[in-house]
Formats: structure tokens, C-alpha cells, sequence
């Protein structure tokens, strides 16, 4: 008879499987296998995260006793590595097992880099030394462990010499003063140094903004001298138009007069040809009225004359009456 046997794991545990020879294989996080009879073995790991203290006593390089409070979080990311150090039967007791180990691992690292250092430097530095531990002290046994250190935090340094404590106090509280006031002269020069470079640009935004008026006043002045020139064109054109407008006026006006003179002539002309026709007729009739007079005083009866005879003494007549007249 056989039976079926299901190895389930939590979404935070690991499921490892061994094999008969001791072979492991990662099944994942929160996997299930399904398996007929025992011919295989299940350890579950956890992937969840693990919190640490530690407090490491050491001698500095001044020979100065200090202890370094800290903590440190980890978790397990290999989990068959970590199975194959530590016995996961008893999961509690194999976390337990690990958070210890590390714990001794950390002091030591510790002590090793506080050995190389002041007391100034690993109050002050705490940042270089928790670098240092993670990527050098600590490196080798995450790797061998299959476990990540996520966070390593010194949280506090303490002297063990009240007297040593007091001086550091003093130095410090010194060093304080010093690097404030050294602070205030650079701040003072920055100050300066930054007023003068915004007096420059100031400087050079005023001349740009002179240099972007007077091209503004001169395109205005380009503008205005277009318009003048516009409004004399204009100006040209229309006294030219009415120069050409009072030449045609003229040419009109002594046309009219041309022709009016040319009627007035022409009707002074008929005026005195009709006064010399009308002289003419009234010299005829006084002629005629005076005809009968003349021939009396010349006293002659009768005549045998020729027309042209007739005519001529008819002219002489007419003279006579006319220069009388």
C-alpha cells in the first residue's frame, strides 16, 4: 500500500527538499509538494527578518577602555546553505542558534576595527566602522551562512574612564567652539564671496536689461522714423496728386477762357460786322435821302452819261456826304 504525503510551507518559510543520498533542493517560498511514501525528507526555513543586540567592549588605539551599544538585522536568503549549518528540525532553536553566533561574530569585528582607531574616531565615524563591518568583517560569514545583513546601527558609544569622559567633554565642547567660529568666518567669506558674485550678476543683468532698452528704444525709434517716413510718403504723394489735380484745374480753367475768349472774339467780330453793315445801310439811306439835294445844286437837267461814268460820280458823291455827314 502506498500513501501520498504533502509537505506545505508557510509564504514566509522556505520549503527544502532532501532527497535519499542528502541532497537538497529549494522548492520556494510557501510551496507544497506532494510525495508517495518517505523516500524524501521536508525542512521548512524562515525567510522572515531577525533582530540583534550587541554590546562590544574594547581597548581604542589610545588605550582607552570604550563599549559600542548597537544592533544588527538579518535574514536568511540561502536557505540551503543556513540547512546546512544549522538544524532546522528545531526551527527556533536553529534562529536562536544563528542571532548567537552572529552576535560573537559582530563583537569581534568590533573589537578588531575600535582596536585601529581613536576614541574621536569612532564617536565621531560611526558610519566608516558600521561600513567597514558590513563590507569586510561580516562578508564572509553571510556568504558561508546564506544569510543578508540588512542593517548594522551603532547606537550609542560609552567611555569607561569618567575622567577620560570629561576630558573628551571639554575637548570636545572646544572643538565645538573652535569649529563654530572657523564656521561663522567661512560662512562670513562665503557670504561675501557670494554677495560679490550676486553684485557681478546684478551688475551684468542691468547691463543687459540697458542693452535690451536701448535696442527697445532704438527699434521704437526705428518704428516712429518708419511711421515718418510712411506719413511723408503719403504726404508726398498727396501733393503731388493735387499738384497734378490744380495743373489739370488750370489747363481747364484757360481752356474755358481760351474759348470763351474765342466766343467773345468771335461774337466782337459779328458785332462789327453788323455795325459796319448797319453803317453801311444808314450811309445808303442818307445817300438816297440826300441824292435828290445834290443833283439839285448841281443843276443838271439831263444827261446822256455810260453806267461806269454813272458809277463813278455816284462813289464821289457818297464820299462827299460821308465826310460831310
Amino acid at each position: 500500500m502506498f500513501f501520498i504525503y504533502r509537505a506545505q510551507a508557510k509564504p514566509t518559510h522556505y520549503l527544502l527538499i532532501i532527497d535519499k543520498n542528502g541532497r537538497y533542493r529549494n522548492a520556494g517560498l510557501g510551496a507544497s509538494v506532494f510525495t508517495i511514501g518517505r523516500n524524501l525528507q521536508f525542512l521548512k526555513v524562515p525567510a522572515t527578518i531577525n533582530r540583534i543586540s550587541f554590546v562590544a567592549d574594547q581597548i581604542t588605539s589610545e588605550n582607552q577602555g570604550i563599549n559600542v551599544n548597537g544592533f544588527a538585522v538579518w535574514k536568511i536568503t540561502d536557505p540551503i546553505k543556513s540547512a546546512q549549518h544549522f538544524d532546522f528540525l528545531d526551527e527556533e532553536n536553529a534562529i536562536f542558534e544563528i542571532s548567537e553566533s552572529f552576535v560573537t561574530i559582530l563583537k569581534s569585528a568590533i573589537r578588531h576595527q575600535v582596536a585601529n582607531l581613536s576614541i574621536d574616531d569612532v564617536v565621531r565615524k560611526r558610519g566608516t566602522l558600521i561600513k567597514a563591518l558590513k563590507e569586510k568583517e561580516l562578508t564572509y560569514v553571510s556568504e558561508k551562512w546564506g544569510i543578508e545583513v540588512d542593517t548594522v546601527e551603532i547606537e550609542n558609544v560609552q567611555i569607561s574612564s569618567s575622567t577620560v569622559f570629561k576630558y573628551m567633554q571639554t575637548e570636545y565642547r572646544n572643538r565645538l567652539r573652535r569649529e563654530s567660529e572657523t564656521s561663522s568666518l567661512k560662512a562670513d567669506a562665503i557670504i561675501t564671496e557670494e554677495q560679490k558674485e550676486l553684485d557681478i550678476i546684478n551688475e551684468n543683468q542691468e547691463k543687459e536689461l540697458e542693452l535690451l532698452r536701448q535696442e527697445n528704444e532704438f527699434e521704437l525709434f526705428q518704428k516712429q522714423q518708419e511711421k515718418e517716413r510712411e506719413k511723408f510718403e503719403i504726404k508726398k504723394s498727396t501733393l503731388e496728386k493735387q499738384k497734378e489735380f490744380d495743373r489739370l484745374k488750370q489747363e481747364h480753367e484757360l481752356q474755358n477762357a481760351r474759348g470763351e475768349l474765342e466766343i467773345t472774339m468771335v461774337q466782337t467780330k459779328g458785332e462789327k460786322e453788323e455795325i459796319l453793315t448797319r453803317n453801311l445801310e444808314d450811309n445808303k439811306k442818307v445817300f438816297l435821302k440826300k441824292l435828290p439835294i445834290a443833283l439839285e445844286a448841281l443843276s443838271i437837267d439831263t444827261l446822256n452819261i455810260t453806267p461806269e461814268i454813272l458809277k463813278t460820280i455816284t462813289d464821289e458823291i457818297k464820299n462827299m456826304l460821308q465826310k460831310n455827314s
